[in-house]
Order: structure tokens, then sequence, then C-alpha cells
């Protein structure tokens, strides 16, 4: 239908069809329910306010308001028409049976039941079926947080008790240092340094600790960007690497991140470092603000022959015969190859396009043989990589061509000229990154993909990422474990303030086979891993089954409304776990009285039920840290948080 605008309030209210006719644009129904949000934001707004929040801690207001089949609204409207009447009985006895006078004087009580009635029903017409009743039923649940169990473990307080002194030994060691000399300055660690906010519980901060790697689950369109991603990447602590298949998250966060904000009401302080770029597939468009920039090749550090095998390793991944690959065997022998053209290229200050020449063909490789034998002293074991690369002219065809599969898959995106154009850097040149400078530093790293092609046909730039990722981490592995030891025992060897990656479905972009080991040891050593995923499936088939727990089982969890997944959401269910309840059951026969009889029979049930689970409205989740009843928590979008007030002031 063609529509103009005219005047009104909303802009939708000013929509108005073309043909003039007297057919509405919208239904009865459809007005009614714009008043049912208003009300339902009134009631938001009281829920929020301290008599609210005392009303709803204390009282058994909201269970008995929002479990099924619940009678209190119409209980409360029968009692307030029996309290009028009974009012004004009381008045036409004391006026003598003078029922005129009677309602005359009774009609001020009369009025405030028939209002405070209408406005009850009013309200219950609005909260019966919205999402708010959801909120309200599941926040009082047996088996979910309370109160008291948030603040113990999540709030501000315990993350500066508990948290802090983990995550960040070196800063509070210092401060106390400073704070014993007279006339010193300790510059204290606050808790934004040390853990990622998630929103609020029962009106109290939620933080989930640095030390603790987070996996979220969040369908399309569940909020999880603009909840989690956006605000886990500004309000990053120190360095931060992102990985995406779009670039809208770039546009969101750089200048912040570039720049630097500050979030007035807490006086957290976030980014101020350089960024970088990384999108050889041109995502970014034209926008100097997501354009690639980044002076990066997959070869830096490949002139040492482990990291060479490493490199090799991921690009064996990548292209689909690594762990789990029914071609595995294959696999093997394409590493060789693929560490050996590495290296070559790495000891002669090569570009890598060089090494997608030498992956057309096994008769090309020939020349990667002659450069390592040309560097390398005799004797040293490292000639075997030569001779295995010499090896494949004595190759049976058939063999020849499974094991060199590999090999030009690895390096397939380098057809592309734009992509080959922006890693064609020799490795030696000095003016490629520095990731462990850039990570001591708190700079940003954008890694942007296509996505990877479900089907198996074609390539993207998820190899890179891969690599990318492994080169970062093991920055973060080296600074570590080469800082001094610090904390109450004097064993603690991390980074601080702590790196962050943000994995932002990192399934769709590629494989890396280093997350299981990062996951494993990133939290001791000062770097945290937020995986976030569509569903679990995602990370089954890129991974296995086994990784996937393991991951699963080293992270706090947070899962968004829309999940459908019977296995997760049963999982969740799981978590919450079930709770006694006693039912009533009355009966009548002509041996029981004119009132009958009634039983009672307690019976365990679940406390939640799936789909309670995946109806969670937009800007809620429930976030189960690690040793913790699940948390129902109300995330906070990047726009409604202080930092981002401090951009618009800007």
């Amino acid at each position: 239908m063609t529509v103009h605008v005219d005047g009104g309030s909303d802009w939708y209210d000013r929509l108005r069809p073309d043909s003039g006719g007297s057919a509405p644009l919208y239904g009865s129904e459809e007005i009614r329910s714009d008043s049912r949000r208003r009300v339902m934001a009134w009631w938001r707004g009281w829920e929020d306010s301290a008599a609210g929040s005392w009303i709803a801690e204390h009282t058994g207001l909201l269970g008995a308001l929002s479990r099924e089949n619940s009678r209190l609204v119409r209980h409360a409207v029968v009692g307030l028409v029996l309290f009028g009447l009974f009012g004004l009985l009381v008045v036409y006895m004391l006026v003598g049976g003078d029922f005129p006078i009677a309602f005359l004087l009774s009609m001020p009580l009369l009025v405030a039941v028939f209002s405070v009635s209408m406005l009850l029903w009013v309200f219950w017409d609005a909260y019966r079926d919205s999402s708010e009743r959801l909120v309200d039923r599941l926040s009082v649940r047996p088996g979910m947080a309370t109160r008291r169990q948030v603040a113990e473990r999540l709030g501000t307080r315990a993350v500066l008790r508990t948290v802090v002194p983990a995550v960040l030994p070196g800063m509070l060691e210092r401060a106390r240092i400073e704070a014993g000399r007279r006339g010193g300055s300790p510059v204290w660690p606050h808790a934004w340094q040390a853990a990622m906010p998630v929103g609020y519980s029962h009106r109290i901060a939620v933080w989930l600790s640095d030390e603790m790697h987070v996996y979220v689950l969040g369908p399309a369109r569940s909020g999880k960007t603009v909840c989690v991603v956006i605000p886990a990447v500004v309000e990053a602590p120190g360095f931060c690497l992102v990985t995406s298949t779009r670039s809208d998250v770039v546009s969101a966060t750089r200048t912040l991140r570039e720049n630097g904000v500050e979030d007035a009401s807490t006086g957290a302080r976030y980014g101020g470092g350089r960024v970088h770029v990384f999108d050889p597939e041109g995502l970014g468009g034209s926008d100097p603000a997501t354009r690639h920039n980044m002076h990066w090749t997959p070869l830096m550090g490949c002139d040492d022959p482990t990291t060479a095998m490493r490199r090799a390793q991921t690009l064996v991944g990548v292209g689909g015969l690594g762990q789990g690959s029914n071609n595995r065997e294959w696999g093997v022998s394409a590493g060789g190859y693929i560490q050996a053209l590495l290296y070559a290229a790495a000891i002669s200050n090569l570009p890598v396009s060089k090494c997608y020449e030498w992956s057309l063909s096994p008769q090309n490789a020939r020349e990667a043989a002659d450069l390592i034998r040309m560097h390398t002293p005799a004797g040293d074991s490292i000639l075997q990589w030569a001779d295995t690369l010499q090896g494949l002219e004595h190759m049976d065809a058939r063999q020849l061509s499974s094991e060199w599969f590999g090999v030009r898959n690895a390096f397939a995106i380098l057809a592309d000229p734009k992509v080959r154009r922006c890693m064609n850097l020799p490795p030696h040149d000095p003016g490629l990154i520095d990731p462990k400078r850039m990570v001591m530093d708190g700079d940003t790293v954008y890694v942007l993909s296509r996505p990877k092609s479900q089907a198996g046909g074609g390539v993207n730039a998820g190899l890179f990422a891969a690599l990318l990722l492994d080169t970062f981490q093991e920055a973060c592995q080296d600074l570590a474990l080469s800082s001094a030891a610090k904390g109450s025992g004097g064993n603690l060897r991390k980074i601080e303030p702590p790196a962050r990656f943000v994995l932002d479905e990192l399934s769709n972009i590629e494989t890396w086979g280093g997350l299981r080991n990062a996951v494993t040891q990133g939290g001791g050593n000062g770097y945290q891993l937020v995986m976030v995923e569509q569903d679990r499936n995602q990370m089954i088939r890129d991974y296995d089954r086994e990784t996937e727990a393991t991951i699963w089982s080293n992270c706090n969890r947070i899962m968004l409304g829309g999940v459908t997944d019977r296995d997760s959401l049963e999982w969740w269910g799981m978590q919450v776990g079930r709770h006694e309840t006693t039912r009533r059951e009355y009966s009548w026969n002509p041996g029981q009285g004119p009132l009958g009889g009634f039983s009672e029979r307690t019976q365990s049930e679940e406390s939640v039920l799936p789909y309670e689970l995946s109806q969670l409205p937009h800007g809620w989740m429930i976030v189960q840290p690690v040793r913790m009843p699940p948390v129902l928590v109300h995330a906070v979008h990047f726009m409604d948080r202080g930092w981002w007030k401090d951009k618009e002031e800007r």
C-alpha cells in the first residue's frame, strides 16, 4: 500500500492511505497495543525504582502476579468492590437508612474504588500477555540467582575484593607500595580494568571476570551485537582484537577506541590506542574508517622453523585436512610442504605471493628447495625440508595430486589480486606491525572476512584471520611468560591490563586450530576470549563435540532470547534445576459435608521450561558464571551506556 505522511504524534501514526478510503490503516487491537506498551514502560520504571525493587525483593508480589493462571488482580478487584459495598452499607446504617444520603456521602469512596479497579484492569490487560510478565516470572523462580548471590559474587565490591587481586596483581602491588610511602599517590585498580560489565540483575551491576572466557549464544537479531559485541570491544581494558563478517562493528567502535571515551557514571576510561583494520577483501568499501590499513604478512616470524610449523598446521586445518578430516593423512604431508614453503620465503625475505606461485604446481616448489639449501648451513636438520620438496619429482602422479591438494588450497585466496596486494610485503620490511608492542600499548585490531562457503566451494580471507589470531595469541603468551612474577604468592605472570579477543561468529569465518589451547591458557596469562555464536552446533561442526564441550565448560556462559536448539535449552534448564511444589486438590462427595475435602501432594518439577528460555525478550539474557546459578540479566544497549553519552557530547 502506498501511503503519505501528514501531522501526528509518532511517525507511523501519520501514515494515511492515498486512496482516502474509509478503511483504517491499523486495526483497533494494533492501536491498543501501543497503549499497552506505554503501561508496561511505566511498570518497568516502577520496578526499577527503590520502592518497586524493595517490594519485589521482600514480598511475593511478582511471583503471585506473574505465575500462570494468576488470579491476584481478579481477587483484588473483587476485594475492592466488596470493600466499597461494605463502606456504603456502614454509611447507610449511620444515616438511619436513608439510601440517597448514604450514596452521596459514599460517593468519594465509590469513585476511588471504581478508579482503582479500572486502573488494575488496564494494568492486567497490558501485563498478562507481555514479555515483562515472563521476565518477572523467571526472576523469582527457584534456582535462579537471588539478589544476595548476585551481590556476593558478581557485584562491583565483589570484583574489587576477589577479581582484581587475581587479574591485576602487579597494579595492586604497586598501588600498595605507593600507599605505604609518605606522601605517596597510589593509583588503585578499578573494577572496569579487571572485569566485563554485562548488565544489571536485581538493580545490581553484573561483572564477569576477565580471567574467565565468555561463550555467548544468540541467534540472528537477538541483540548480541548491540548488547554484547560492541560493548565488549569499547570496554576492553587493554588490547582488543575483533573478528567480524561485516564492517558495522568497526563503524560503531573505531572512533571510540581510537580517541578514548570516559563513562561519567563509573569513572571508567576506555581506549585511546592505535587502530588497525585488516580487510584484504574490501568489506569496508571506500570508507576511510573501515579501509584496510594493516601492514602484515603471514610470513612474519616464519624464519623460525617452529613458527613456520605452527603456521603450516593452521593452514592445513583451514584447508580441510586437519583434525577430524577424512583426509587427515594427506594433511600431514601437505603440512610438511607448506612449512617448507613458508620457511623458504621467510629466510629469503620474499613476499607471500611467492608461496602462491610455488603452490600452483609441485614443479614450481623446486625453487623453494633451492633457497632453503642456499641459506642453510651443511648438516642442519632443516635441509630435510628441502629434501621433502625435492622428493616430489619422484612421487606417483596420483599420490602427488592428493598430497598437493592441501598446498594449493592453503594459498588459493591469494589468487585474488586485491588480497595478494594487501599482504605482498617481505617479512623483514621495517614497516610491518609489532604484535607485542601493539598488545602492550592497548591497540585495537579489526579482522574482517567474508563468511566461508558452507558448501565447500570458494575461499575467503578466513585463513589469514586464523593466522592473525595465532600471531597475537602467541604475542600474548610470550609477553605473559616473559613478565615478572607478581601477586601475593609471587607466582602470577600475566598481561596487565588484560587483552581481549572478541570472536564474533568466528565459525562463520574460519576454523581456528589454536582455539582450544587459547581457552585453556588465556585466562591465566592475561587474555580473554569472548566467543559469540548463533548456536553451539556451529562450533561442533567446525571443531568436534569434545573440543566444543571443553570450551563450553571453561567459559562463563551467556544466552540471549531466540535460541531454539533443544540440547542447549535443556542444558540451561538443568542448570536452573528442579524444585518441590505442593499442590492442593479439592473434591466433594455427599459424605464430606457441605465444603467437601481437599488433599495435598508434593511433587518435583522443572523450575523453568524450554519455551520460557527461548522467548526471552530483547535486552534480556541468562548469564551463568562458572560455579554459580544462572542469573537473569537486563543487558544495556551500547547507546544507553555512559561512554556513548560522552561521545555524543563531544
